[in-house]
């Protein structure tokens, strides 16, 4: 759970194949290195983040994951909770290759689903991720935070 409580160690990220890909409604993550790099990035956006209810379905594969996370936010005077799906998929060696989170359990948008599916799609196209990018040039920390505030108004 320390990933999603904005404290991830590399403990946390032991599980996780080197190719193992993230995708959540703003971004699209290719390898371990971008996977690391957007769940690091959360401390930079919120003040705190918990999560107050999970529940595990972990026979199956994907697993899947079941969390409400109650996010504070740095710049803005709000709390937001999100209720997430989360569908870890797994390799032969019991590694995560693929980490989908769903917010609300809504299916994650993509270019035929509406203007911030598009962003997600060409961004992801060009390899260029917006977590990651946030993470290295930090001065654009506004902009993300107003896009996925744009998300889960």
């Amino acid at each position: 759970m320390n990933l999603y409580n904005s404290n991830p160690t590399e403990e946390s990220f032991r599980h996780y194949a080197p190719y193992a890909q993230f995708e959540d409604p703003v971004e699209f993550c290719v390898n371990l290195a971008s996977v690391k790099a957007a769940f690091q990035s959360l401390p930079l956006i919120f003040k705190n983040s918990e999560v107050t209810k999970s529940e595990a379905v972990i026979d199956t594969n994907p697993m899947t994951l079941y969390l409400e996370t109650h996010y504070e936010w740095k710049k803005f005077n709000t709390d937001t909770v999100i209720r997430s799906v989360v569908l870890l998929t797994l390799n032969d060696q019991e590694q995560i290759v693929r980490h989908e989170e769903r917010w609300n359990g809504e299916p994650i948008p993509n270019a035929e689903s509406g203007f911030f599916g598009r962003i997600k799609e060409v961004n992801s196209n060009k390899e260029i991720n917006s977590l990651c990018f946030l993470y290295y040039f930090r001065d654009y920390v506004m902009l993300q935070e107003l896009l996925f505030m744009q998300l889960l108004i």
